[in-house]
């Protein structure tokens, strides 16, 4: 299973840097996580988007689903762009903020389904599990089930909570937030992690890798990762716009 980095960004774009947006792929089956605001130029670039499988929606927050709009409208006009019909999975509340949102006809691209905490779905090759996330409500975690059974969480934008290290536990690579790098004043809990809280979720959960994505600028995942390394033992690597991450290239290291 491959792992690339579409949009990292934390809560709001930057200078080069699109907001969440994940692309995991196997050899069969392609599936997204969260399409944020600037990212889907960055994915078209990566894949064509006419051969994704699924796309996962997180929660409602823009910086998560902005950029859904610009996917509907290039499958909807970009001639034979509509090779599948993707699979559009959320909870029930970003459903009703894109109702909201955008005047458009979703179920005529996307397949709609909804999805809730305890749940699991298989797409192609793939298996997406899902968890309640701490954050607004509505919001869930996931972890994907790749063909060669290697796994990847994506904690979305959580606090740390024992069922999510429950959840968490054993996978191969977390894809895990930590928009502050200190917990600002006035914010006693919830909402997201900082860089220590994040690794110190991964430690306990036993997870082998820790890719370090959504941190608020001006912080930078480099100096998240940094601060994570204190906590967590594992590797720990920041996220970046681009960056591809091959678990099975890391498993067996005499592939060519």
């Amino acid at each position: 299973m491959r792992l690339t980095i579409i949009g990292s960004a934390g809560s709001y774009g930057s200078a080069g840097i699109s907001c969440s947006c994940y692309l995991l792929q196997d050899r069969s089956t392609s599936i997204v996580l969260d399409i944020g605001n600037g990212s889907f130029s960055l994915l078209a670039g990566r894949i064509e988007p006419g051969e994704i499988d699924a796309l996962f929606i997180s929660h409602r927050h823009h910086d998560h689903l902005a950029d859904l709009i610009s996917f509907y409208h290039y499958l909807l006009f970009v001639p034979g762009a509509r090779r599948k019909r993707p699979l559009l999975l959320a909870s029930r509340e970003p459903f009703d903020a894109l109702a909201l949102i955008f005047a458009v006809d979703l179920a005529g691209i996307f397949e709609l389904k909804i999805v809730a905490g305890g749940e699991s779905v298989v797409v192609g090759s793939m298996r997406m599990e899902f968890a309640v996330a701490d954050h607004i409500e509505g919001t869930l975690a996931t972890k994907v089930i790749g063909d060669a059974a290697q796994i990847i969480g994506y904690s979305a934008d959580t606090a740390v909570t024992p069922s999510l290290v429950s959840f968490f536990a054993g996978v191969d690579l977390l894809l895990g937030e930590s928009t502050w790098l200190e917990r600002p004043g006035g914010i006693s809990g919830g909402l997201h992690m900082t860089a220590e809280e994040l690794a110190g979720m991964a430690r306990a959960a036993g997870v082998r890798e820790l890719v370090v994505t959504h941190v608020a600028f001006p912080a930078t995942a480099s100096a998240a990762a940094e601060l994570a390394r204190a906590t967590f033992d594992g590797r720990v690597i920041a996220a970046e716009d681009g960056l591809v991450i091959d678990l099975e290239a890391r498993a067996n290291p005499d592939l060519p």
